[in-house]
């Protein structure tokens, strides 16, 4: 069996937000980011599925998004899941949820 969770890298809250230049998005160069929440919890949640199962299925993790991300995938890397794959995309913020599915 394999599992794949896909995960976004989403800025901490607790980040000062300022508009960019075209005011179309954030300034990025002052945000923190991390992992999404709920994400995390699917992670955690694959990897105890692996657990259960006696490590048999392999956890792959999935992102889209800026070189950034790899902090993301590293994470979930270091909670459990076997391999991570990065979906090169400089502005992921620009496209819809249906062009990045």
């Amino acid at each position: 069996m394999k599992i794949l969770v896909c995960v976004k890298q989403v800025p901490d809250l607790e980040s000062r937000f300022k508009p960019d230049a075209a005011g179309t998005w954030f300034e990025e160069k002052d945000l923190a980011f991390r992992m999404n929440e709920y994400d995390e919890y699917a992670v955690e949640q694959a990897v105890q599925l692996k657990e259960q199962l006696g490590g048999e299925p392999e956890v792959t993790v999935l992102s889209i998004g800026p070189d950034r991300v790899n902090e993301a995938i590293k994470k979930a890397l270091a909670m459990g899941c076997d391999r991570g794959v990065h979906v090169q995309d400089p502005t992921p913020q620009g496209k819809d949820p249906w062009q990045i599915a």
